[in-house]
């Protein structure tokens, strides 16, 4: 038997989609307040968050709702806040600049711009994301300018798709949701729909692809090529160079290093949106050898192949 919260939530700056029936708003704010499972179940996107992640966000695209969890022990998360948002006019899955879609993917709040320096439009505040992220540059998506951002008038309910592809709040739904938002750290997930999964199954698919990143760090400190590039996809690519360039460049730097050591920390998991057998990786590494050494945050798309093995098939730092 599951454990259930009802959703209370106001209908402010929300209404129907252009194309709905007058009763769309009802049925969206039914749809928001139906029961909703806070502890036996989890998003099944959200596998682990860096410490200093307190606080995610998921974005609801299908139903047009931004969902607010709250990481505790483990990899337990507990939902602390909904809100009712507005997507893109033609829905979501972004992959070309001006499409008016609203991307699917894990996101990263850049920046805060107060009303000051935005058009009435947008409302009291706006949060930039980083669209196009690692995904979306490997696979040539275009497209700039996505933001959470609020409303000219609170008293107009926008319709669920009426955006450019920016995630509409209400102004006051906004200012109440700043609160739980550490600027340049806290992570967007835009879904099309929540898949929920028990923490069980969240931290078995954890386990499993933290042993492959330790074995993948382990095989770089051991200083031999062919094993510390068994860990990379013959997919491998960073935008710059496919897996024959990655797999020279990494032979030629690793030979002639006496040790290295691999420390990482703060590592967020995120099973990709939709994506089968994909999920990307972030965290700070720690990397010193007799020659070099250097301190960062590092991002990493591993895909689950056909053999069952997960490998690399991006990675970048910065």
């Amino acid at each position: 038997m599951f454990k259930y919260l009802a959703l209370i939530i106001t209908l402010a700056g929300f209404s129907s989609s252009a194309n709905s029936s007058p009763t769309a708003p009802a049925e969206q704010l039914a749809l928001l307040r139906q029961p909703t499972p806070v502890l036996d179940l989890q998003p099944a996107s959200i596998w682990d968050l860096p410490v200093r992640d307190r606080f995610v966000l998921v974005a609801e695209l299908e139903q047009g709702r931004l969902w607010v969890f709250e990481k505790f022990a483990g990899t337990r998360l507990e939902q602390v806040a909904t809100y009712p948002i507005t997507i893109g006019k033609q829905g979501f899955g972004k992959t070309q600049e001006g499409d008016e879609r609203t991307p699917v993917g894990v996101y990263r709040i850049t920046s805060q711009l107060n009303e000051k320096q935005l058009d009435d439009f947008y409302g009291d505040t706006a949060y930039p994301l980083n669209y196009p992220n690692s995904w979306d540059r490997l696979n040539q998506f275009t497209g700039s300018g996505i933001w959470l951002h609020g409303v000219e008038d609170d008293s107009v309910q926008r319709p669920l798709r009426d955006s450019d592809g920016c995630i509409v709040l209400s102004n006051a739904d906004l200012q109440e949701l700043g609160q739980y938002l550490n600027i340049g750290y806290t992570k967007v997930l835009g879904v099309p729909q929540i898949k929920w999964v028990t923490n069980e199954e969240i931290s078995n698919s954890r386990h499993k692809l933290t042993s492959r990143m330790r074995l993948w760090a382990r095989a770089w400190e051991s200083k031999d090529p062919e094993k510390y590039l068994s860990f990379y996809s013959k997919q491998f690519s960073d935008t710059e160079k496919n897996y024959q360039q990655w797999a020279s460049y990494k032979r030629r730097v690793n030979t002639n290093k006496r040790f290295i050591k691999i420390r990482l920390s703060d590592l967020g998991i995120y099973a990709y949106p939709g994506q089968d057998q994909l999920a990307m990786t972030e965290f700070y590494q720690n990397y010193s050898s007799n020659r070099f050494h250097s301190k960062g945050w590092k991002r990493q798309l591993w895909k689950r192949e056909a053999d069952g093995e997960w490998r690399i098939i991006y990675e970048k730092g910065g």
